[in-house]
């Protein structure tokens, strides 16, 4: 098991980190051959494919954990079960959602104030994204099934084919002025890449895992929503969380505004995807361990993820905070000081949010994931009150505040939940586990901020040449402190740093 982990680790980060590269580097093309109206505008489409995927009635995590969680022998018809019953609800949600998004067409070009001589490219590119995130909705369930054998290496490898066909077929549409249409096209393609190469790699892989309508009963239908019930509050609760923002701009300031917003969220996104991509390969191994009974192998899985985690993704948040001025005047040159602002609120809040993510993971492994839904309501519910509030008096500022304020108090209210259901005394994870990671971030993110600050006050810092060196010498110092501190204070050990380095190679299949 822990060679697949590994294996499921590595190409987890290599196929989303490609992804995220990829769009980084073409969003300044993008951004420029649109104008910030449009690109404001795709952002919310962006966005709402991502809902559709997101509600989904938690059916991805569902399949996984239920395929996983069934895989000792005798239970083939129960994993039969498991995909069926998911086959059957993502054909229901794809048909719901294409219906109900091609008739809400109207009503979001209402929504964003959608006037002039681009209202028919709006309508027509939001229609051909609603069949995009249909399609997407399809491709969930082969997904889930192939992570649910421990197959995500060949997950990635057809994320990775599907980012080729969207960066591609985007570049050679905006080439050829098809504009929004054009990479609404380009998303359509690459859904469609996912849902038929993750059919053809899971009827390889697991032959026998195929659907068979009679192994949908009842009893199995209702497990399953009971658990997917919860995971679909999950999903809207992270959807609110980070979306919203984007939305209440849109509706009470401009598409402008929106767009800058999206450019903190695909920054922040495409960072934190590193240390996040760490955890999904752990799903499976836990559901399994769960319905095994093996729980100290289980917990101790959880609180080695927890360090590990921690120890990436806190410091990363800290020097993103710190750098976020000079990444925006380096990647897109002058006048973008709001996105600089909501990228520097963004990594504060996941840094602090990260520390649910362990216990997250476990409570949905073990089949108790209301415990973290029950966060995520109360999360939303502040979020939206303040943001009503806050946002027709005062903008960006008040998207912000409203999203950091509701995010902290989420994330206090699980790990207080999290800890007292399971049993597990709350200090030891705050003294033991987060102290030293955030303790590490504060030293980084202040060394980055003071190296950075320090160049684009001398002579030579002016423009996005001095504004690159200065981001890439804070990066480099608080980097540097970071690693050191982890190592000093024991996050992360050298033995254990070269026993996953040992394992890599086995785990690719290099040797």
């Amino acid at each position: 098991m822990g060679t697949v982990l590994v294996r499921n680790v590595v190409t987890n980060v290599v196929g989303r980190g490609s992804s995220i590269v990829a769009w980084l580097a073409i969003t300044p093309y993008v951004l420029h051959t649109l104008g910030p109206e449009k690109f404001g505008y795709w952002s919310l489409l962006s966005a709402l494919a991502s809902t559709a995927v997101l509600l989904d009635l938690g059916l991805g995590s569902a399949v996984t954990r239920f395929v996983a969680g069934v895989a000792g022998e005798g239970e083939h018809e129960a994993r039969q079960g498991a995909l069926t019953t998911g086959a059957l609800v993502a054909v229901v949600l794809a048909l719901l959602w294409s219906v109900a998004g091609l008739l809400g067409r109207g009503a979001l070009l209402a929504f964003a104030h959608v006037n002039g001589d681009w209202r028919g490219e709006a309508t027509a590119s939001a229609g051909t994204a609603v069949l995009a995130a249909g399609v997407g909705v399809l491709a969930l369930v082969p997904n889930a099934a192939l992570t649910g054998v421990h197959r995500l290496d060949l997950v990635n490898r057809v994320a990775i084919a599907a980012t080729v066909v969207q960066v591609g077929g985007s570049l050679w549409f905006l080439a050829r002025g098809a504009g929004l249409q054009g990479l609404a096209l380009a998303l359509l393609l690459a859904n469609v890449t996912t849902l038929v190469a993750s059919v053809v790699l899971l009827r390889r892989v697991a032959p026998a895992l195929t659907l068979e309508p009679r192994t949908a009963t009842w009893e199995r239908v209702k497990a399953q929503a009971r658990f997917s019930a919860a995971l679909q509050v999950i999903g809207l609760g992270v959807l609110f969380q980070f979306q919203l923002p984007k939305f209440v701009l849109a509706r009470f300031v401009n598409l402008a505004a929106a767009g800058e917003y999206e450019l903190a969220y695909r920054v922040a996104f495409a960072a934190w995807s590193l240390p996040s991509l760490l955890l999904p390969p752990l799903l499976p191994a836990l559901a399994e361990w769960a319905a095994q009974g093996r729980w100290e192998a289980a917990w101790a899985l959880h609180d080695r993820a927890a360090r590990y985690l921690l120890a990436l993704a806190v410091p990363l948040a800290a020097l993103l905070a710190a750098g976020s001025p000079a990444l925006y005047r380096a990647w897109l040159g002058p006048g973008h000081g709001s996105a600089a602002i909501s990228l520097t609120v963004l990594m504060t809040l996941l840094g602090i949010n990260v520390t649910t993510s362990a216990g997250a993971l476990f409570v949905r492994a073990i089949g108790r994931p209301w415990i973290e839904a029950r966060y995520h309501i109360v999360s939303f519910a502040l979020q939206l009150l303040l943001a009503a509030w806050l946002v027709p008096k005062a903008g960006l500022p008040g998207a912000l505040l409203a999203m950091l304020v509701s995010g902290l108090a989420g994330t206090v209210l699980f790990l207080w939940m999290f800890h007292r259901a399971l049993g597990r005394p709350l200090r030891t994870f705050v003294l033991e586990i987060a102290l030293r990671p955030l303790m590490v971030a504060c030293i980084a993110g202040a060394l980055a901020f003071a190296v950075g600050g320090a160049c684009v006050a001398a002579p030579w810092g002016a423009g996005r040449a001095g504004a690159l060196v200065a981001l890439v010498l804070g990066t480099l110092a608080g980097g540097a402190a970071g690693v050191a501190g982890a190592l000093w204070l024991g996050i992360v050990t050298r033995a254990e740093l070269t026993d996953v380095a040992r394992r890599i190679p086995g785990a690719m299949g290099l040797r």
